[in-house]
């Protein structure tokens, strides 16, 4: 039998082994194809073309596009207020300057649990476009509407909880709640909270470090 004779001969056996690989390999290509199953962020890469892999190694990781959150800590203390008008269901917004824009985010979830420095909060961005995952922003949240309270300048605190209101021309000190802070023309001003004040009242809102009640005192028409 001459060589060529052999070659053909031997053709059907070569031409199913290499028909064996080719669907040996269409088989693998097929296996290392991932689709998400939803339009995503892709996080970190944790494996390289041509890596073998093992059951359940992890290989990257996805956030969903249209659902990327703001994960804060807020105090321990005001959480149950928050959770109460998630509850009710109200909507709570939070502001953040990034890159030159704001976001804007609400308030989804809170956690259980608390830490030394507070309760987790989950807050869902608006609009996440520009903003990449693991990124820190400062992000001022609303507190649910407080009632009964007066806004004040900071200056009218004296030792944190204490205001003194002017009557008959004398100081009069007033114990206050401190109940959080409001933004008022780009000035923060302090809300507060007391049985003892009554409309009308004039408050001293200069911050006099040695005030006593009793003290006389002298208002100043600011708007003469």
């Amino acid at each position: 039998m001459t060589l060529r004779e052999q070659a053909i001969a031997e053709h059907p056996a070569r031409l199913a082994q290499l028909e064996s690989k080719l669907a040996e390999a269409q088989r693998d290509a097929t296996r290392g194809e991932i689709t998400a199953p939803f339009a995503a962020r892709i996080g970190a890469v944790e494996v390289a073309a041509g890596d073998q892999v093992q059951p359940n190694q992890t290989l990257l990781t996805l956030y969903p596009s249209d659902a990327i959150y703001l994960r804060a800590k807020v105090p321990a203390t005001q959480s149950e207020e928050l959770r109460a008008a998630l509850l009710r269901g109200e909507e709570l917004i939070a502001t953040a300057d990034f890159g030159g824009k704001t976001l804007r985010a609400r308030l989804e979830r809170l956690s259980g649990e608390a830490d030394a420095r507070g309760v987790d909060a989950l807050l869902r961005l608006d609009d996440p476009t520009g903003v990449p995952t693991g990124a820190f922003v400062n992000a001022l949240l609303e507190r649910p509407l407080a009632k009964d309270v007066i806004a004040l300048p900071f200056s009218a605190l004296h030792g944190g909880e204490r205001i003194y209101l002017v009557r008959d021309g004398r100081l009069q000190g007033v114990t206050v709640l401190r109940v959080g802070e409001l933004r008022v023309d780009g000035e923060s001003r302090v809300l507060l909270r007391s049985e003892r004040i009554a409309p009308g009242d004039t408050v001293m809102t200069t911050h006099l470090p040695n005030a006593i009640d009793g003290l006389a005192v002298t208002g100043i028409d600011h708007a003469s």
